[in-house]
This record gives structure tokens, C-alpha cells and sequence, in this order.
């Protein structure tokens, strides 16, 4: 459902799923939403028509989660695969895979610049990836259960990361560094 969030009412409901939603995300123009779902797509939706534009369909099992970058030009995905997904929004197409997570990718964030992902998994890690070279620059251990979600500062120097093991971690972007734990 989209919703005027002024008026209180929902002004639109994207139905073309087959089966239960888990992420969505609005591209920074306000023009797109893309769903993900454990019925194994990506859905692009027109918010101002409500029409589905466009299904992606390349992960294996459940997509968890969906971003778009800063500029709105790309898309990651990550799901019950363990991998992470490039998508080049205006062309619909699937640019590249990226892979090293062992479980399920469960929260991804770009960062400011553009120029890096930050995934989470079930496998206890983070993972900073280069989007034009494909590289993971560096794995983040230190949580003791899967890690559900992630944040990063504006300026892009900070990283938090939130676990099943009921904390909630801040890392050094730039160097990987743990720098504190919050319980």
C-alpha cells in the first residue's frame, strides 16, 4: 500500500505478488518503488500510476532486502541465496552478482558516494563491497548472532550494524574497525 502520509490515507495498492513482501525502497526522485518478496522477485513499481513496470527475477529463493544507490540509477538486492545483486535501474537489467556471504543476506545500505555496498547476513558478517570493481574491500566479524540491519552516516564514515545477539555495533568504514558496542 502507498499511503499520503499528510491526509493519512492510502492512495494506491501494488498488488502482483505471489506471495509475502519483505523489503521495499523509493528511488531518491520519488518515482519508482521496488519490492522484493519471498516469491523469489523484484517488482518495479510507477508510484504515480501504481503499475507494476518491470519484475527482476535472478535470485535464487526469497529476496530479503532492496536499496537503491544515492542517485537512483542502481539497485541492490540481497536474499536467501547469500548473494547480492546489481541491478541498472533504467534498463531493467541485472548488471553483476556479487558473493561471498555463506547465509542469507538480510540488510544492505550503499554508501553516500556511490561508490560502496555494506551487506549483512545470516552468516554473522558484513561485508564492504566495491560496486565497479566487484571486490569486497573488507569483512566485518565481531557480532555473535545474524545481522539484521544496517546504517550509515551521512558523511559515510560510520557503519552501524544491528544483530540477533542484541547488540548493535559501530565500524570505521575506511578501515573496518570495531569501534563500539552498544547493549
Amino acid at each position: 500500500r502507498l499511503w499520503d502520509v499528510n491526509a493519512g490515507k492510502c492512495i494506491s495498492i501494488l498488488e502482483g505478488h505471489t506471495d509475502g513482501l519483505r523489503s521495499v525502497a523509493i528511488n531518491p526522485d520519488n518515482s519508482i518503488l521496488a519490492s522484493s518478496s519471498y516469491d523469489s522477485t523484484i517488482r518495479l513499481w510507477n508510484i504515480r500510476s501504481g503499475e507494476c513496470v518491470s519484475t527482476l527475477q535472478e535470485h535464487i529463493g526469497e529476496v530479503r532486502t532492496v536499496v537503491f544507490s544515492h542517485d537512483g540509477s542502481l539497485l541492490a538486492s540481497g536474499g536467501a541465496d547469500a548473494s547480492v545483486r546489481i541491478w541498472d535501474v533504467a534498463a531493467e537489467k541485472y548488471l553483476n552478482i556479487l558473493q561471498g556471504h555463506s547465509s542469507t543476506v538480510q540488510s544492505l545500505v550503499f554508501t553516500p558516494d556511490g561508490l560502496n555496498l555494506v551487506s549483512s547476513s545470516d552468516d554473522k558478517t558484513l561485508r564492504i563491497w566495491n560496486i565497479a570493481t566487484e571486490k569486497c574491500l573488507n569483512t566485518l566479524h565481531g557480532h555473535a548472532g545474524w545481522v539484521w540491519s544496517t546504517a550509515i552516516s551521512s558523511d559515510g564514515m560510520l557503519l552501524a550494524s544491528g544483530s540477533a545477539d542484541k547488540t548493535v555495533k559501530l565500524w570505521s568504514v575506511s578501515t573496518g574497525e570495531h569501534l563500539n558496542t552498544l547493549q
